[in-house]
């Protein structure tokens, strides 16, 4: 029921996003009505929000180990590493970013499926 209401929705969004593009408008009011049509489009279709949440997950996923491993690469371009471990990233932190590449994978799958 409920994937039928979004399909009804994509299909009434289509129709009048098209009717707007073949309109005799002016170029502003074009441009409002597409940008108010593109906002009430749902969540999967929007492009921003898609972007939003791969930026997001690559930023956590990228930053969390590296923020822990920099003292440890300073260290060896120092002279060595005398004093630190391979242990210097917490398994939280190893976590939060394994956690980050998986949901970033599962969501790219999903993308790429549709």
């Amino acid at each position: 029921m409920e994937r039928e209401l979004e399909a009804t929705i994509e299909l009434e969004v289509a129709a009048m996003y098209k009717h707007v593009i073949s309109s005799d408008l002016p170029k502003d009011e074009k441009k409002k009505l597409l940008n108010d049509i593109r906002k009430i489009m749902p969540v999967g279709q929007n492009r921003w929000t898609i972007r939003g949440i791969i930026l997001a997950l690559s930023i956590v996923g990228i930053t969390a180990p590296t923020i822990f491993l920099l003292p440890f690469v300073v260290a060896l371009f120092r002279g060595g590493a005398a004093g630190v471990s391979s242990d210097m990233i917490p398994d939280s932190v190893i976590a939060l970013s394994s956690a980050a590449i998986g949901a970033l994978s599962t969501y790219m799958t999903s993308l790429a499926q549709r």
